[in-house]
C-alpha cells in the first residue's frame, strides 16, 4: 500500500488519539470506567477498566496520572479481611496494584487459597 504525502495510513492506531481517550475515562476517584458519561452522572470506575486502562497507558509509554491515587482506590477495593467481592475483581485490582508498583493493603493469600478452593498449594 502506498500512501500520497500527507495521507494518514487509517489500519493504524492512531496512539495519541488512543491515549487520550483512555484518559478522559479517568474518574475524580482515581479508577477508570470506559462507559464513563459526566453529564449523565455516569461514572462509577470498577476493577476491570482500571487494569484495562493501566496496561493500556503502559503499552503506550504513556504514564498513568497520578498513580498514588489510583493505588489508593485500587487498594480501596479490598475488604479489612484481605478478601475482594470476586476472584475477577480481585484478580483485576491485583494485577492493577502490580502494574503501578504497589501493593495490596492487606495479605492477599489466604483469599486466593480459598478463593482458587486450595489449588494454588498443589501447584
Amino acid at each position: 500500500m502506498t500512501l500520497a504525502a500527507g495521507d494518514k495510513d487509517s489500519s493504524r492506531l492512531d496512539e495519541e488519539d488512543v491515549a487520550r481517550y483512555v484518559l478522559s475515562r479517568r474518574t475524580p476517584a482515581g479508577g477508570y470506567c470506559f462507559y464513563r458519561t459526566p453529564s449523565w452522572g455516569i461514572e462509577e470506575p470498577n476493577a476491570l477498566d482500571t487494569l484495562a486502562a493501566v496496561a493500556s497507558l503502559g503499552l503506550l509509554g504513556v504514564p498513568c496520572p497520578n498513580p498514588e491515587e489510583t493505588g489508593r482506590w485500587v487498594q480501596g477495593l479490598q475488604m479489612e479481611d484481605g478478601t475482594y467481592s470476586t476472584l475477577t475483581i480481585g484478580w483485576a485490582a491485583l494485577s492493577t496494584l502490580n502494574l503501578l508498583g504497589f501493593k495490596p493493603s492487606r495479605e492477599p493469600w489466604r483469599w486466593i487459597d480459598a478463593a482458587c478452593d486450595g489449588i494454588i498449594r498443589e501447584i
